[in-house]
């Protein structure tokens, strides 16, 4: 596990704080806090939307309703954006695929491999 906090980025904007970060199973996971909402930062809503509705697809999940990943073609503007990237303290940059979230922050991402 990672004592030091990322931050993930969705293009020129920040998005949140990622902690508790740890990579296993070709995959990096950890916890989104202080997730900035509608019109600050200015963060375009479509991002807030996107992550909403991610948690809100896992729930769905959880108690058994049946899903889609179709549902989500309506964010392919977000997901094939090319714009997400997580940034260290030191200001190092790694470009990721767009990430997954889940209830109570749970977040997970891939390394960008273009």
């Amino acid at each position: 596990m990672s004592n030091r906090p990322l931050q993930l980025w969705c293009g020129p904007r920040l998005v949140g704080m990622l902690v508790e970060c740890y990579y296993t199973d070709f995959n990096w996971y950890g916890t989104l806090t202080g997730v900035l909402k509608r019109g600050e930062n200015p963060l375009p809503d479509r991002v807030p939307d996107f992550i909403e509705f991610c948690i809100a697809w896992h729930d769905r999940i959880e108690v058994g309703e049946n899903v889609e990943a179709t549902q989500f073609d309506q964010y392919s503007d977000v997901i094939e954006s090319g714009q997400w990237m997580t940034k260290t303290e030191d200001g190092t940059v790694q470009k990721i695929e767009t990430p997954i979230f889940w209830s109570a922050g749970e977040t997970c991402w891939r390394v960008s491999e273009s």
